[in-house]
């Protein structure tokens, strides 16, 4: 993100421009008793004022596989240091992370998901 905002203006945006909460939670594996990983998750930021946007996205294919591309953006108020191994839960839909972003300002963090299966 390039543009420069001032963080007066996110105050006065307030909850009308951030208009959603979420979690950004890390995961931690461990193995069970058949040695299997197991990944659990723990909040890392609780209570997150955000606002989530489409991206577009889209299913890809090649002759062995098939993944799915980037499926929402969220823009987050405030400066969170979260990274691609975390994930971002809003409501009852979970996101992986696929990119994070920072603004200039520190003021807020901008996150590329896709929605987790």
């Amino acid at each position: 993100m390039g543009a420069i905002i001032h963080s007066l203006l996110l105050t006065l945006l307030g909850d009308t421009f951030f208009n959603q909460s979420g979690t950004i939670q890390r995961g931690a594996e461990a193995q069970d008793g058949a040695g299997a990983v197991v990944v659990t998750w723990a909040d890392a930021w609780a209570n997150v004022r955000c606002r989530i946007s489409p991206q577009g996205g889209g299913e890809r294919r090649s002759a062995t596989q098939k993944w799915l591309d980037a499926t929402d953006v969220a823009l987050l108020a405030g400066n969170y240091a979260a990274d691609e191994k975390m994930r971002f839960v809003v409501g009852a839909r979970t996101y992986e992370i696929l990119n994070v972003e920072h603004d200039s300002e520190s003021a807020m963090t901008r996150l590329t998901l896709r929605t987790a299966r």
